[in-house]
């Protein structure tokens, strides 16, 4: 691949995007087990609130990196669409035309 920097960047702000989101999801997992396990305790009322008030913050900071994923992949395969367009361009130009005369 001819890539430039910013693409190079840009791929890896995305994998590390892509192991934010897997982070928060083992959060949110794991925040989940919690809820369950203080729903059958009586007095878990408090904690169950901040529990779920935890898990529903980590959705959204989960929805938003997910959100930045699909924008910074969508930006990469633009980026990409449009060198690709550029050199197919370049190449037809640089094709010699044949002309028969007869």
């Amino acid at each position: 691949f001819n890539l430039a920097q910013e693409e190079v960047d840009q791929y890896l702000v995305l994998s590390a995007e892509v192991v934010i989101a897997s982070n928060i999801q083992r959060r949110v997992e794991h925040l989940q087990n919690l809820l369950d396990d203080v729903a059958e305790d009586t007095e878990g009322r408090r904690i169950s609130m901040a529990l779920v008030e935890s898990i529903s913050t980590a959705q959204t900071e989960y929805n938003q990196c997910i959100n930045r994923q699909t924008k910074l992949l969508g930006d990469l395969k633009e980026k990409r669409s449009d060198k690709l367009k550029k050199e197919i361009k370049e190449n037809k130009e640089n094709i010699p035309r044949v002309i028969i005369t007869s």
